[in-house]
């Protein structure tokens, strides 16, 4: 069968390069193609699904996964159609499985950590909600830093924090960072309970970070605990967008599926015309059979 939907008259340029350039951004390969209208309807519908959907899901509906106990290549290869958008899910995927070999809740990732720091301080008397600036910093002898927060009198409190602290893991499937550190009083009394909660975590340790890995699937608990069905529903519109792109890559190689010269071809029945055509008096003509019946008579 002929490739016979192409209209020649829409210049597809190099299709093979207009189709990668489609998967790899939405609109990309029209706008190559100067098919500019397209482009732009490719480009917002598709990439507007696509991160509509990774916003309800906070970032987590597009991820790589593949181990003995799960899998999650199905769904990501629907979603990597996108192109680009998707494919830093492959490369979190592995920092994500080496962070988890490496990473020691009592070391910090860095020499100097400055956050903003959401949670609760106990002096001793009981838990009580907190928030302010805090800052550690990695010694040789161990972890060191200052929390600084709004006292009650309107005023800075600061506190003096030490060693040993547990600090949930860099590259994680949240945008909190979960923290535990001891405060040391005024007296150099250490209170080990001191200061618990959480501070951000960088978009990039974040996004499309897989949810759970061999022998830990509480994120994706979490996750679903946290958001619900508005997470699935996040996850279908990745899907959508995916399918979507499918058919502009098509469109970029192939061309407009219906154009110019598809119509049917008139007929060219001119017998038909003449015999249906009225005499000059009115009348129709008589068909051979009828004329010669009427010499007869």
């Amino acid at each position: 069968m002929a490739w016979a939907m192409q209209d020649r008259r829409i210049q597809l340029r190099n299709p093979v390069l207009a189709a990668v350039l489609a998967f790899l951004l939405p609109g990309l390969g029209h706008a190559y193609q100067r098919r500019f209208f397209k482009a732009c309807v490719y480009g917002v519908c598709i990439l507007g699904t696509f991160l509509a959907g990774m916003a309800m899901g906070d970032w987590q509906p597009v991820y790589y996964r593949w181990d003995s106990e799960h899998s999650k290549i199905l769904s990501y290869c629907t979603q990597s159609m996108v192109g680009l958008p998707a494919m830093p899910a492959l490369v979190q995927s592995r920092r994500y499985k080496d962070d988890c070999a490496t990473a020691n809740p009592s070391v910090l990732d860095g020499e100097t950590l400055e956050a903003e720091f959401l949670g609760q301080i106990d002096l001793g008397n009981g838990p009580q909600p907190v928030q302010g600036d805090l800052s550690l910093k990695q010694l040789e002898t161990g972890v060191e830093g200052e929390f600084k927060y709004a006292a009650e009198d309107g005023g800075t409190a600061a506190l003096r924090l030490s060693g040993p602290i547990t600090l949930e893991q860099k590259v994680y499937p949240s945008s909190k960072r979960g923290l535990k550190c001891t405060v040391v009083t005024e007296d150099g009394r250490r209170v080990n309970a001191g200061l618990s909660g959480s501070i951000p975590r960088s978009f990039f340790d974040y996004c499309e970070v897989p949810l759970g890995a061999p022998g830990r699937p509480e994120p994706l608990a979490e996750v679903h605990g946290r958001l619900g069905k508005q997470f699935d529903l996040a996850a279908i519109f990745t899907w959508i967008a995916g399918l979507l792109n499918v058919l502009a890559i098509w469109d970029a190689f192939e061309g407009p599926a219906y154009g110019y010269g598809d119509e049917p071809e008139e007929s060219s029945g001119g017998d038909k015309d003449q015999e249906d055509k009225p005499n000059p008096d009115g009348a129709a003509e008589p068909k051979e059979g009828q004329a010669e019946e009427s010499n007869n008579a």
